[in-house]
């Protein structure tokens, strides 16, 4: 600024914050002070403006930055991310607000305003916060949809906009009543029509454009009206993908999902484009196909028979490296189901996170299959934001909600591993976090070398600027509260200020100008833009004090350079490519610098034309004749999609078989199985006697655990389980009503997206939390041990790598850590990490203490290990497998609709047709023979229960999924004294599973092919689409 900036008279400064200290100890009774800026809110009476998205995202945070105490209301930022399980062309939620908030009276907001314009304090000074506020209503209402790719206001791209009232999105004081009744004009011209939350309501619109809509809810005798706009239009809508992978990175745990859109034509996957998503992730799936589809490119890719696989990180705002393990697993489940050799690329960031990807599996020996890698606008060499505007988020981020939430994603850790500066404590700097990257990148080869690379890059290059060095980029000035001047980057090695502001709100309200000496102005550079001093203008707006003026609309967010990859002056002409200066084989550069990650038409052609036609890839040719010598159930693909038709050849020809592959011989028929099994005495869980035990493999987790009643024998086995099988059957003896409740909770989002992944989304989370409820653990830890369940349970497979099985280790070992922590907690009166009273952890542990214990304390920590690994993970397997049986039969699935007291017989042959535990081990005592085949002292037999459940000489028709089948038990929980313990658990929780999604959402088919995991032991699905009709 030319001038120094105005500020407020001290002394009314200190009036002021005293009335906000009395705030702060005493609260009104609203729990909302809205005091700064704009306090005229609408108010569903005299003031009942019509809103775009946009005003009510700014009126939203207006109201966020009034609460006095953290989840008075949601977020909005988390309301607006519940949309992006809508689709584009619906539902279309309405969201309603409905609060009381207190607000200076106008005399006193008068008065305020006089004397900060005269610079001189209050006179008489202010009494109490009470006297001079009053109580303000707000309501309010909007149709929320997600962000749209390359679109400031979100638009709804149907003509038939389907509507929903959903209680999730009405923002009201806990104390307050939900409207007696909701009526919705739609601006149809069929005036207003009743609503009801959770139902939908059909409106048709003549012609796309504009459409007004009025709510109006009532309260008693009180009416209360809102008015909202969107637009509607018939844009192209993203497909829904034919199936969602659920991805786990290993060894961090980080989590994410694949999106695959198969190629048109296609049932199954055969020539894969896989895709990273851009920072910070957590897009909707529509707004990502966009982001692919630019020009037409991936209905042109879809077309010519690729399949598009997005990959779509949980927290995107990681480590680079965790997000890279996400892709690395996608990666993998991408080999499992083709040959075909892959295109890989990324977005933005997404282009560094498979670059690293690609690079570390080569550096670790493992093979990615990947023929052409291609980044689009990547910061290979770093990314620079307009540091000014950065600067002034971290300013205003105690007074503004939108500026902490700029400041969360900033400050994250993968924001700082691919920026060039940051700005910390005021200044700005080298990123420490990205030049640790690049060398751990450097010292993994920096590179794929084992395919084509080719780069995109949305900024010219021809090495032209685009703005001056220190041009006025934001000027906010009108108001003696605050005021900002922001400038682009200088050039040169003399420091200038290019950030000057102040705000009462902020604290402190004058930071020191932000200086910078920059050897380049990065802001002027060519590469691909962002409009950073606008996204600071929406910090202003929600403010909403004084006027501003945005002078610089865009700014370089990627400089070509760095999008290239090349060492280089950035405002130099880029060299032709093929030479040495870049690692790309090809590349190529818009003609104007446009927005980042965009693509104009013709680079949109360029890639697709360097991606090119599918190769052919000749089919596996069917053998000739069958070698069970072969066979190896970890690498047959076949086997791990339906191990049944394998199961009856080795039934028919060698119903016991050396496999090789896991150093056992299996058995396969019915009463050989049975026999083991019951056995207890001549064949044990442990291997005893000759040959000598070998020590189990070094991540062999399972091996690994501390002995319980899952893998004790006898006599320690009927001692153990005597004392806690009571216990147990006593503690479980609610879990069906429970499981009912807990159920139709789950179900609520699937009612209104109509789409539902059965596995993560109902199948895992509703056994699991009746398990942890049952043993008593604290809630707040069930995350964490659900995250050490799965780690142990993917580690047992000993096709993963050696990293998942270590990690598997590592977190079998903190599972017993935590479980010790637990009972010593227990038993301690005076400490409060404790089970819940009554609960199995409490009951087990009461049983090792006294004077005469009967267990000792390892045994209870033990079996509450093994009790939370196999206690819900059989269950979720059944209920995965189970309705996709149901689907994929559907005169069984009517049927168990007509007569739901069918459902225990349902149950028992989901478990029989295919029960999630197929092998069983046992070792015998002495020499034995098993079907005419010797088998020594020690070694180890593999009951296949699996196979045992279809065997014809017991179970008539046994490929035939049929509800109503009665005769000879399964053995899917085993047989004998071993019998699971927790298969009670199982035959209460999945009844009530499977009856709650019938009866919730009645109407159900498959959307997508699911995958099947990999351990021969198991068998689950790993995703399983499903579409509400």
């Amino acid at each position: 600024m030319s001038d120094a900036p105005r500020t407020i008279n001290p002394a009314l400064g200190q009036q002021l914050q005293a009335l906000l200290l009395d705030a702060a100890k005493k609260p009104p009774a609203t729990g909302f002070l809205a005091w700064k800026g704009r306090i005229d809110f609408p108010n569903g009476a005299d003031r009942t403006p019509s809103l775009t998205q946009r005003d009510f995202e700014e009126w939203f945070l207006r109201l966020q930055n009034a609460a006095l105490a953290e989840n008075l209301i949601p977020s909005f930022f988390a309301l607006q991310a519940l949309t992006n399980d809508f689709r584009a062309d619906g539902p279309l939620p309405i969201s309603i607000v409905d609060l009381e908030v207190t607000v200076p009276k106008p005399d006193f907001a008068k008065r305020v305003a006089e004397a900060a314009d005269n610079g001189r304090p209050l006179d008489p000074p202010p009494g109490s916060l009470a006297s001079v506020t009053e109580t303000a209503r707000v309501f309010m209402a909007s149709g929320l949809m997600h962000e749209q790719w390359q679109l400031d206001e979100p638009v709804f791209r149907s003509r038939f906009v389907s509507f929903i009232v959903d209680e999730r999105f009405y923002v009201k004081q806990p104390s307050s009543p939900l409207p007696s009744a909701i009526e919705v004009d739609a601006g149809d011209g069929k005036g207003f029509r009743s609503a009801q939350f959770g139902r939908t309501f059909l409106v048709q619109y003549a012609k796309p454009g504009a459409v007004n809509v009025a709510v109006r809810c009532r309260y008693g005798d009180e009416m209360r009206t809102a008015h909202f706009s969107f637009t509607v239009d018939e844009k192209f809508v993203a497909p829904e993908p034919d199936e969602t992978w659920q991805l786990w990175g290993m060894p961090s745990g980080n989590t994410g999902k694949a999106y695959v859109h198969r190629a048109y034509g296609q049932a199954v996957l055969t020539n894969p484009i896989l895709i990273a998503e851009p920072f910070p992730g957590g897009y909707a799936k529509d707004y990502l196909y966009d982001i692919v589809n630019q020009n037409g490119a991936a209905e042109a890719l879809r077309a010519a028979g690729y399949d598009i696989i997005i990959v779509a990180y949980d927290n995107g705002i990681d480590w680079m490296q965790r997000n890279a393990e996400v892709f690395i697993a996608a990666l993998q489940q991408t080999m499992q189901q083709t040959a075909a050799p892959i295109v890989v690329g990324g977005y933005s960031m997404g282009g560094v996170v498979a670059r690293y990807a690609l690079t570390w599996m080569e550096a670790h020996g493992l093979e990615h299959n990947t023929r052409l890698f291609f980044s689009v606008d990547a910061p290979h060499r770093g990314a620079t934001m307009a540091l000014p505007a950065l600067w002034f988020a971290h300013v205003m981020q105690t007074a503004s909600v939108r500026a902490a939430a700029f400041v969360y994603e900033l400050d994250s850790m993968a924001n700082k591993q691919f920026t060039m500066n940051v700005v910390a404590d005021g200044k700005v700097v080298e990123s420490p976090e990205h030049a640790a990257f690049m060398k751990q990148l450097k010292s993994f080869g920096s590179y794929p070398k084992k395919l084509r690379r080719i780069a995109l890059a949305s900024g010219r290059g021809d090495g032209k600027a685009s703005v001056a060095p220190r041009q006025r980029g934001l000027e906010w000035s009108g108001s003696p509260f605050a005021s900002a001047s922001l400038w682009t980057l200088p050039q040169g090695p003399t420091g200038e200020v290019v950030g000057e502001a102040y705000s009462f709100f902020a604290a402190p309200a004058s930071p020191p100008a932000l200086r910078v000496a920059s050897p380049w102005s990065w802001d002027a550079a060519p590469g691909g833009t962002e409009e950073m001093f606008h996204e600071t203008a929406k910090i202003v707006r929600e403010v909403g004090l004084g006027e501003f003026k945005v002078e610089v609309a865009t700014t370089c967010a990627v400089p070509t350079i760095s999008a290239l990859d090349i060492d280089q002056d950035p405002f130099a002409p880029i060299p032709a490519p093929g030479g040495s200066t870049s690692p790309f084989h090809d590349y190529i550069c818009a003609d104007e610098n446009i927005p980042h990650i965009w693509l104009n038409a013709d680079m949109s052609s360029w890639l697709v034309a360097q991606i090119g036609k599918p190769p052919v890839v000749q089919p596996n040719q069917p053998l000739q004749g069958w070698n069970p010598g072969d066979f190896n159930p970890h690498t047959d693909v076949a086997f791990m999609k339906n191990p049944y038709p394998t199961y009856a050849r080795f039934r028919e020809t060698h119903p016991v078989f050396w496999v090789e592959a896991t150093q056992s011989y299996w058995v396969f028929r019915y009463k050989d199985v049975k026999r083991i099994l019951d056995d207890t005495n001549g064949f044990l869980k442990n291997r005893r006697g000759l040959p000598p035990s070998p020590a189990p493999p070094l991540f062999d987790v399972m091996a690994n655990m501390p002995q319980s009643i899952f893998s004790a024998d006898n006599p320690e086995h009927d001692r153990v389980r005597g004392i806690i099988q009571p216990i147990f059957d006593d503690v479980i003896q609610g879990a069906s009503s429970l499981a009912a409740r807990l159920a139709r909770p789950l179900l609520v989002n699937a009612k209104q997206s109509r789409r539902i992944e059965l596995m993560t989304a109902y199948a895992a989370p509703l056994p699991s939390a009746v398990l942890q409820l049952l043993m008593g653990v604290p809630s707040q830890d069930w995350p964490g041990l659900n995250a050490w369940v799965d780690a142990v349970v993917a580690a047992d497979d000993p096709t993963q790598p050696i990293s998942i099985q270590a990690f598997g280790g590592t977190c079998s070992m903190s599972m017993g850590a935590y479980y010790q922590a637990l009972l010593r907690g227990t038993a301690n009166a005076g400490c409060p990490f404790k089970a819940a009273q009554g609960g199995l952890v409490e009951r087990m542990a009461e049983k090792s203490l006294g004077s005469d214990p009967v267990l000792l304390e390892e045994e209870v920590q033990a079996n509450a290990v093994v009790f939370t690994i196999a206690g819900y993970a059989s269950t979720t397997y059944l209920i995965g497998t189970g309705t996709l049986n149901l689907l994929n039969n559907p005169d069984q699935l009517n049927l168990l609709k007509r007569r739901p007291e069918l459902i225990h017989t349902a149950v028992e042959e989901m478990l029989r047709f295919d029960g999630p535990v197929q092998l069983i081990d046992r070792f015998p005592v002495a020499d034995t023979e098993i079907c005419g085949v010797p088998i020594r002292a020690g070694e180890r037999v593999t009951t296949v229960v699996g196979s045992a459940n279809h065997d014809p000489a017991v179970y008539n028709d046994p490929d035939r999924f049929d509800i109503t089948r009665r005769g000879d038990p399964n053995l899917s929980f085993g047989w004998g004294i071993h019998t699971c313990i927790g298969a009670p658990l199982a035959r209460m929780v999945t009844p009530s599973a499977i009856l709650t999604l019938l009866e919730e959402l009645p109407n159900l088919k498959l959307a997508g092919i699911p995958q099947w995991q990999s351990d021969p032991f198991l068998r689950a699905v790993s995703n399983l689409p499903i579409a509400v009709a």
